[in-house]
């Protein structure tokens, strides 16, 4: 399982990556995903579902330095809440896809 130290160092060594799933890294952090965002000038698709370390500093990195970011996996992200998210989303609408629990909700209600 892969460590913040770790995603740094990926990012710091690896600037041109343009996909990460990081999805189930319990042990990620917001300092990581800041590094990464700032780093991976690339990066265009994002998967941090069911990393539950990652907060609303997160959202505040991806809204301020994933501008080239097109598409985000976010479901299963325990501590961010459902407000946080809501804002979140209005923040990026047109300018990335974001995949979260609320999509699956509405998807069963329809």
């Amino acid at each position: 399982n892969l460590t913040g130290g770790s995603i740094i160092e990926i990012a710091v060594h690896c600037p041109k990556l343009s996909c990460v799933d990081l999805t189930g890294c319990l042990r990620v952090q917001d300092a990581a995903i800041l590094e990464l965002i700032k780093s991976a000038l690339q990066l265009a698709w994002l998967s941090i579902s069911n990393c539950e370390l990652l907060g609303k500093q997160t959202l505040a990195a991806i809204t301020d330095w994933g501008e080239g970011l097109t598409h985000l996996e976010m479901l299963g992200c325990s501590s961010m809440s459902k407000k946080d998210i809501f804002r979140f989303r209005e923040k990026v609408v047109g300018r990335m896809e974001v995949v979260t629990e609320a999509d699956d909700d509405e998807s069963m209600h329809k």
